[in-house]
């Protein structure tokens, strides 16, 4: 702007424009901003002038990716149900909803599937864990089972083509090996209660 001024040019119009919508000379202009941000020497950032948002975000982000390549590759503390090592790694890559969803998996008390759906709707009562499981009525409900043992026909079918796309055997141990797709399998078993008239 100081150049513009020393040129004669008094009026300046400052548009506010989103970041990253495509705007080349926006895309330019953070681009630079980045740029200096990450490189420029520690005397010249003191004479730039910063929000202390924008500082704030900065270091959050670094210390978001601190945290990420220090995370051990195949270790996980919560394996109740299944002996498999989880990749912290890429379980890092979910969202927040989804790794709370696969930790309650893990360690067989999900809210949504086994013996505590039955503690989270009407509270403590011991003869929960004996509460049959909600697909094939046949046992009590319990994650493990579910992945593993249950005979319901929408749950037998979910595995059949989990295996049909990957080759490989659907059980608990997704849970840790592929996480996406056990999730994903989660989801679709839940919904197969709605559509059998099952309470959720």
């Amino acid at each position: 702007m100081y150049k513009l001024f020393d040129r004669g040019i008094a009026r300046i119009a400052i548009q506010w424009v989103p970041s990253h919508c495509g705007i080349l000379r926006n895309e330019f202009a953070d681009a630079r901003a980045k740029t200096l941000l990450l490189t420029g020497k520690p005397t010249l950032m003191r004479r730039v002038p910063m929000l202390y948002s924008t500082a704030v975000s900065f270091y959050k982000g670094q210390n978001r990716q601190h945290y990420h390549d220090q995370l051990t590759v195949e270790e996980t503390d919560r394996l109740v149900i299944t002996n498999t090592k989880a990749n912290l790694r890429t379980e890092d890559k979910l969202t927040r909803t989804q790794q709370a969803t696969l930790a309650q998996l893990r360690s067989g008390t999900c809210t949504s599937m086994g013996w505590y759906v039955g503690y989270s709707r009407s509270g403590y009562d011991p003869d929960h864990k004996n509460d049959l499981c909600r697909w094939c009525g046949l046992v009590p409900e319990s994650v493990l089972h579910v992945f593993n043992d249950c005979e319901d026909l929408q749950i037998s079918l979910l595995r059949a083509k989990y295996h049909t796309a990957t080759n490989k055997t659907f059980s608990a141990s997704t849970l840790c090996s592929d996480q996406l797709a056990a999730l994903e399998i989660h989801a679709s078993a839940v919904r197969a209660l709605g559509v059998k008239g099952g309470r959720l």
